[in-house]
């Protein structure tokens, strides 16, 4: 393979059920530089899906809901905490729907106000005006104009309606802040039960995007205003007290409700009597439904005695004791469901009842509780547990209550102990078997599915190795021996949530013990063989060590930013320097990208150092790049200060091709600016800084490796910017040379493919170098021309040469993906033809820096042939074919088969830009006639050759008689002088 093509960046289009994982890899003096596939910039992305508010219309009015809705309004944002026996999570979906609600009567209001404005508004010219759009509140605006008689601007803009996404598995910050950077339209992010490492305890920053891009964030957590670790409780927090949540006249109608569906309402006016004289008050619904499903064991014997009885047990203080009183009167078979929900707590509806299927295969006859369940017999654990909506059409079922599965295990850990054990096979199966999503589509169907089950597989492992640390080991430790990152990763994360419960001592005393302990290498070992999946040359304490890795960048995350507990620093550093592949693989796919993002300043000699590792470098780079999305004044002047240490550090090379330690450091700068994103509103990187300090490297740096370096980031910079046409990328792309030219060309290539595959639209698929694209063939006047085209077009009427080559070539390129579009289309309607024909036959019904030149020169023919085919046109068609028909000439790959596709594109295309194309026309006719010129010559060769050498042949002879009869009298006059001088005859 050539060296360049190691180089080459692949960003391979997947598809939607995958996640977009960047490829990177570049030859290093004879070793990769290669990032996991696993890697992704913003970690493991988080999934928001749309959201249906409807279904949360229906609430019970609290003592605090129009309070939340007001500090949501005035801040764009709101965070719930405090009531831990309340259903946070649906009350701010219900904020959202009262949102919703207020927005739309705004819209209303501004399209009344346009219609009742039409043509009649006046030309407020030196009047203030007053613009109607989705920053105001509208209602204030219209009184405002009403008071102050503030004229109206001509256009009213008229608020789109608002978008809802909601997460409901973990988030990042990077995450959330660079969906609410990209989201074009008003948007309300609902994240609920979310715990301050998951944000990286920097919430104000999200408040601050909230206003910056109009959206709107609603939290809720279970976790306590001290653990938020604020400076002052934020003005958008809100503390729920359950005790004074609703009142006394809500509750009472919703007992009465609920007496009803349970078929208790015959009792209903002696129950209330004994509320009354006892003068006991319920504090939330879920207390009434509880109480009320205890009553309806005593449906025909309601007396006051089982009242109070009732009231007793509902009015424990601690949610874990309700919890306790409410599995105790459970049925058997109840209960053996409680606990099948506990364990899959978290899994989709669907997925849920198959996982249910699984577990109820390893009991024992006694236990087979779990077969043949339906939404039917999960109605009495509806006090503990809920069907919660994701996104449009699906829903979880989820427990109702912070840790109400820690809670519940612990409840049934005595009398239920070696049926929540027989789930850990379960739960191994399905880990493992979720790398293949065709194997049973209700568990492992999309991607979605299977990052749902392995997260739910975390937690259930975590709760139950709290409980006993013992019997999971082995568990772990299976999961552990695979090969695969994503399921070593269940047991990492599964550990590093310890720290959840303060559990560090516990969780590095089982890190040291894993580390040193040999019986754990056997036991992983064991499972190695009996999975037959290992990797070649790796021992098995290089899988304990990988997944240890894996554990350090998931632990990181619960502590402060740049407050690394120094246990895990110290494992950290002690990983880095292993030799094993699987071990620096884990490190590189995710664990030195999180802690970078956390610790970057805690860290910063050790990142120093670990850039000394190639296979680091990337990971680094993009550990860097996350961090400076918050964090770019920190950023800057980490990268100038090591940019400081590579210009000021001498390199004596002995070996040109040799990397050093300071050249790694410098290509680690250089892919950081390559992989930041210069768009945001918190850059203080100008795009131009960047593009001038990359060229003023390329002039300087003459090193293999950073060539290649600076070649890859220039590029992904030019196509993450490619709209952007600045002078940089003129002078760069102008500025190359041969090889490097190609390397371009493929990059744009891959580039229209992938603006061609998120076109959109209906038709037939074809497939081209892994992509599907839609064909339009058929339509070609509908396919909407790409922006990449668009900005081929500007180069191919821009006064460089070099642009106008590099944007032929691109479209020579172009032309290959329309030519596979023809071929596939004809072979696909012959295809349907034979098919008509059968069917008819058959009487069946159809079914449808250091400056280089790529610039092609003209040769001294060439000169000449332009000097006489350029007469008859006029400068702009004259400077274009200056450029192309080099190209033509000289490059024996433009066949004329290669060359009508593009002369077709030519004539046809409309325009794709605000620009005349008819010179671009006028010069692709020409080259029509030139071709048929040249098609002319090629067809009649056999004639013109045998009239050349006829012509030649008779030249020869002429030479061969006149040079005959030259000798002969030459001959002749010399013998006759000869004769003449010494005849004897006078």
């Amino acid at each position: 393979m050539h060296p360049e093509e190691h180089f080459i960046i692949f960003e391979q289009q997947q598809k939607k059920d995958r996640q977009p994982y960047p490829k990177l890899s570049l030859l290093a003096h004879g070793e990769d530089l290669y990032v996991s596939p696993a890697l992704n910039i913003g970690g493991n992305r988080a999934n928001f899906v749309p959201l249906n508010i409807q279904p949360y219309q229906a609430h019970l009015p609290t003592n605090f809901t129009d309070r939340a809705l007001q500090l949501l309004k005035r801040y764009r944002m709101l965070m719930v905490g405090g009531g831990n026996r309340l259903d946070k999570g649906r009350f701010i979906k219900h904020i959202a729907y009262l949102l919703n609600e207020e927005w739309e009567k705004d819209i209303t209001a501004a399209e009344q106000l346009q219609v009742e404005l039409g043509d009649d508004m006046p030309n407020n010219d030196g009047l203030p005006l007053v613009e109607v759009d989705s920053n105001a509140e509208l209602g204030e605006v219209l009184e405002l104009m009403v008071a102050e008689n503030v004229e109206v601007a001509e256009e009213v803009i008229i608020p789109k309606p608002l978008i809802f996404r909601a997460c409901f598995s973990r988030v990042s910050l990077y995450d959330l802040s660079k969906m609410m950077q990209e989201a074009t339209d008003t948007t309300v992010f609902i994240l609920p039960q979310i715990q301050p490492y998951d944000l990286g305890f920097s919430v104000a920053a999200l408040q601050t995007l909230a206003k910056d891009y109009n959206h709107f964030l609603l939290i809720s957590t279970d976790i306590s205003l001290k653990a938020w670790r604020f400076i002052e409780v934020p003005p958008y927090w809100l503390t729920i007290k359950t005790d004074i949540a609703y009142t006394r006249q809500t509750l009472a109608v919703f007992l009465k409700n609920e007496l009803a569906k349970k078929g208790l309402k015959k009792a209903e006016r002696s129950i209330f009597q004994c509320l009354e004289d006892d003068e006991i008050v319920f504090s939330t619904p879920e207390q009434i439904t509880i109480f009320t499903q205890y009553l309806r064991q005593y449906r025909h014997e309601i007396s006051r005695e089982v009242v109070e009885q009732a009231l007793v047990y509902i009015n424990l203080a601690q949610p874990k004791l309700l919890l306790e009183q409410w599995f105790e009167a459970l049925s058997k078979r109840e209960k053996l469901v409680a606990l099948g929900l506990n364990l899959f707590d978290g899994l989709y509806d669907e997925q849920l009842f198959r996982a249910l299927e699984e577990f109820n295969a390893q009991l024992t006859p006694s236990e087979d509780a779990l077969k043949n369940l339906d939404y039917i017999h999960l109605e009495p654990l509806y006090a503990f547990f809920k069907l919660e909506k994701i996104g449009i059409e699906e829903q979880r079922i989820k427990g109702k209550f912070p840790h109400q599965r820690l809670h519940l295990l612990q409840i049934a850990w005595n009398t239920h102990r070696r049926y929540v054990l027989s789930v850990l096979p379960v739960w191994v199966k399905m880990v493992v078997n979720s790398r293949f999503y065709r194997l049973d589509p209700e568990l492992y169907g999309t991607y979605e599915r299977r990052r749902c089950l392995r997260s739910v597989a975390s937690n259930a492992l975590r709760d139950i190795s709290v409980l006993s640390l013992q019997a999971t080991q082995n568990t772990l430790l299976q999961l552990a021996a695979n090969q695969d990152i994503a399921v070593q990763a269940v047991a990492a994360r599964a550990l590093a949530q310890w720290r959840m419960y303060g559990m560090d001592k516990e969780l590095f005393a089982l890190i040291d013990d894993w580390l040193n302990n040999p019986q754990h290498e056997e036991a992983v070992q064991l499972h190695r063989n009996e999975s037959r999946t290992s990797v070649a040359d790796e021992k098995p304490i290089a899988y304990i060590k990988s997944t240890i890795a894996l554990l350090i960048g998931y632990a990181a995350a619960y502590d402060e930013p740049n407050h690394l507990h120094p246990q895990l620093q110290e494992w950290l550093e002690i990983l880095v320097k292993e030799d094993s592949s699987i071990i620096k693989n884990r490190l590189a796919a995710l664990t030195l990208p999180m802690v970078i993002h956390h610790h970057h300043l805690q860290l910063k000699e050790f990142l120093f150092e670990s850039t000394k590792y190639q296979h680091f470098i990337i990971p680094t780079a993009v550990g860097l790049a996350q961090t400076y999305h918050l964090n770019p004044l920190e950023v800057r002047d980490l990268l100038e200060e090591w940019l400081y240490y590579t210009q000021e550090t001498v390199v004596y090379r002995i070996d040109v091709n040799e990397f050093t330690n300071r050249d790694k450091v410098l290509a680690t700068v250089i892919f950081t600016y390559g992989l930041i994103n210069y768009e945001q509103s918190e850059s203080i990187i100008p795009l131009e800084t960047a593009y001038q300090l990359l060229e003023e490297l390329r002039s300087i740096e003459f090193q293999p490796t950073i060539k290649k370096v600076l070649l890859h980031t220039m590029l992904r910079m030019i196509e993450r910017n490619f709209a952007i046409d600045t002078p940089h990328t003129i002078r760069f792309i102008t500025n190359i040379d041969e090889k490097e030219r190609a390397i371009i060309v493929q990059t744009f290539l891959a580039k229209y493919l992938q603006q061609r595959a998120d076109l959109e639209g209906e038709g037939d698929i074809f497939h081209f170098k892994g992509y599907e694209l839609l064909s339009w063939l058929n339509k070609p006047d509908l396919r909407p021309i790409t922006e990449i085209e668009k900005l081929v077009d500007t180069w191919l009427q821009s006064p460089y040469d070099g642009l106008k080559q590099i944007a032929f070539y691109c479209d020579s390129e172009f032309t290959k993906v329309e030519e596979a579009e023809r071929k596939y289309i004809q072979a696909l309607e012959n295809q349907r033809e034979k098919k008509r024909l059968w069917l008819e036959k058959n009487n069946q019904r159809t079914v449808e820096g250091r400056y280089y030149d790529a610039k092609v020169w003209p040769t001294w023919w060439t000169r000449i042939v332009l000097f006489f085919i350029q007469w008859g046109v006029n400068k702009p068609q004259r400077k274009i074919l200056r450029a192309v028909y080099p190209v033509i000439a000289q490059d024996k790959s433009f066949t004329d088969e290669r060359l009508r596709p593009i002369i077709s594109r030519w004539q046809s295309r409309q325009s794709s830009i605000d620009m005349d194309r008819r010179d671009v026309q006028e010069v692709a006719n020409y080259l029509e006639r030139i071709l048929g010129y040249r098609h002319f010559l090629h067809k009649h060769r056999k004639i013109f050759w045998i009239i050349a050498s006829l012509i030649v042949l008779l030249l020869i002879l002429q030479m061969i008689i006149g040079g005959a009869w030259t000798i002969t009298q030459f001959f002749h006059n010399l013998l006759y002088g000869l004769l003449n001088k010494y005849s004897p005859y006078p």
